[in-house]
């Protein structure tokens, strides 16, 4: 079962991609029907590279940015409300946001030197992620 989500997921066609799903309900919906469900409602956000070929098949940038942010919380340890918490995540996000790319290699050599918000063509009214970020806090 596991080689055949991965070969759904993995697929760039998406008319292949329907029939290797179609193949993993019938085999397997009567033992995982939680799996199955979570494929049939998922199925759009999972498969959203094979639209935009710009749109990673993985999801490195996300495990990055919540690595960074356990490291961070780690060495506060624990806030004293839910609202700096909240104050410090949306900061924390702001800040990811807008750094700079550094150390791309490879296919993604291109995003050295602009931020996540610029490759997405996002405008915002400043580059300055602290004058940004106060602006939600």
């Amino acid at each position: 079962m596991i080689k055949q989500i991965k070969h759904l997921l993995w697929n760039k066609d998406r008319k292949k991609s329907e029939a290797i799903l179609k193949v993993i309900i019938e085999n397997y919906a009567n033992k995982y029907p939680a799996v199955i469900e979570l494929l049939i409602k998922n199925k759009e956000g999972l498969l959203k590279h094979q639209i935009d070929k710009k749109i990673p098949k993985t999801n490195n940038d996300a495990e990055n940015t919540n690595r960074q942010i356990k490291r961070r919380l780690k060495t506060i340890e624990a806030f004293q409300r839910q609202e700096n918490a909240e104050n410090y995540l949306i900061i924390m996000c702001n800040y990811l946001r807008m750094k700079p790319y550094k150390d791309c290699r490879g296919k993604r050599k291109y995003r050295n030197g602009r931020s996540p918000l610029q490759l997405c063509k996002a405008k915002v009214s400043t580059n300055d992620w602290v004058k940004f970020s106060l602006n939600y806090i």
